[in-house]
């Protein structure tokens, strides 16, 4: 097994790991902007790792690592909009 290979597994089971603890985070929080906190770390690390891990495997210059990297960054500047609209709209259901 190559340097290669040991990476692109070592970011997809990092990627995998890091979205099971957000998971069990999720299950295991006990209101509603706690589980926001975990759901927002999953719409981020993990697919950063995964599409680095496309990267890294199919060369940046790949259309599937480009495409990869668009979703990537979309989820990390689109994640924290929805978290926010989503933590507003539970704090205002939470004082009728």
């Amino acid at each position: 097994m190559s340097a290669h290979e040991i990476s692109v597994h070592v970011l997809v089971w990092t990627a995998v790991a890091a979205e099971l603890v957000c998971c069990i985070g999720i299950v295991a929080a006990r209101d509603v902007f706690a589980r926001l906190h975990y759901s927002a770390a999953a719409s981020t690390l993990g697919p950063t790792l995964v599409a680095v891990a496309i990267a890294v495997e199919e060369g940046v210059r790949s259309i599937a690592a480009a495409a990869a990297l668009v979703v990537a960054v979309l989820l990390l500047l689109g994640g924290p909009a929805v978290t926010i609209a989503t933590a507003r709209a539970a704090r205002a259901r939470l004082e009728r």
